[in-house]
């Protein structure tokens, strides 16, 4: 269903809505900056860049086949996101399952729950992520799918500096802990 639009679907209803959606998603805070973490964002883009160049047509995304995807795109925008280390795929891939657009198609019958997930844990008790329906439809379309990513680049990855400015301008810069952290995990 790649690239097939429907003629009665609300593209510009549904973006809205997952826009919404995306703003009030859980990301933890960076421990020292008090910014929000980037992963469920990074990792989302991932899998629109992914469908964007025809690695997934459909909706089953496996976590082996995004995981380079995902750190590439967090390197890129590591420092702009004022991240202090890469967050492992495994935590946003588990954790963005407490938002209704994000599932896990577990193992057995039953969602196992944990505190502190892995990639084994992944590997193991599940066999792919998906998207609820409508979101899948939506990225289908690829002018939706692009103002989709836009949004998250902008609004979930950036403008949360732009927000904060008056912090960072105060800041002398990095620490240089931070300052290797950040390239170790480069």
């Amino acid at each position: 269903m790649i690239n097939k639009v429907l003629q009665f679907y609300n593209y510009d209803k549904a973006l809205a809505y997952f826009e919404d959606r995306l703003m009030h998603i859980h990301q933890a805070p960076v421990k020292r900056s008090g910014f929000k973490a980037v992963a469920k964002p990074v990792l989302l883009l991932a899998i629109l860049k992914a469908i964007d160049n025809g690695t997934i047509s459909a909706n089953r995304f496996d976590y082996n086949l995004l995981e380079s995807y995902y750190t590439t795109l967090f390197r890129q925008y590591f420092m702009q996101a004022r991240q202090e280390s890469l967050t492992p795929m495994y935590y946003p891939w588990y954790f963005m399952s407490h938002d209704d657009f994000w599932h896990l198609s577990w193992q057995g019958s039953e969602p196992i729950k944990t505190e502190s997930p892995s990639a084994a844990f992944i590997r193991r008790n599940t066999t792919h992520a998906y998207f609820s329906d409508d979101l899948w439809t939506l990225v289908c379309h690829p002018g939706y799918r692009h103002q989709l990513m836009q949004f998250l680049i902008e609004e979930k990855i950036i403008a949360p500096l732009r927000s904060n400015s008056g912090k960072i301008a105060a800041e002398s810069g990095p620490s240089l802990k931070t300052m290797l952290m950040m390239l170790m995990a480069i």
